[in-house]
């Protein structure tokens, strides 16, 4: 079995109103609705999906800790980043 990563559920809901495009100030359970909506999948199943994707993201140093990190990035910003 490969190995998964269990994000914080934080990180989970950054990421969903990423994909999602939701506007700011909305509550997790509208986040969720929207999320489900567009996708079929809950905030849960997302966190299944990234934990077994995560393991795949680009890895990148972080120039000031020198700390290894591997995540998904937009336009060279980190939407979710776990030290490797």
């Amino acid at each position: 079995m490969k190995k998964s990563i269990n994000i914080s559920f934080t990180d989970i809901v950054i990421l969903a109103e990423y994909i999602c495009d939701v506007p700011d100030g909305l509550s997790n359970q509208e986040i969720e609705e929207i999320l489900i909506d567009k996708f079929g999948c809950d905030l849960e199943g997302l966190s299944k999906i990234v934990g077994a994707l995560a393991p795949m993201a680009n890895k990148a140093k972080s120039p000031l800790t020198k700390t290894l990190y591997q995540g998904f990035e937009v336009e060279g910003h980190w939407l979710l980043k776990i030290p490797v």
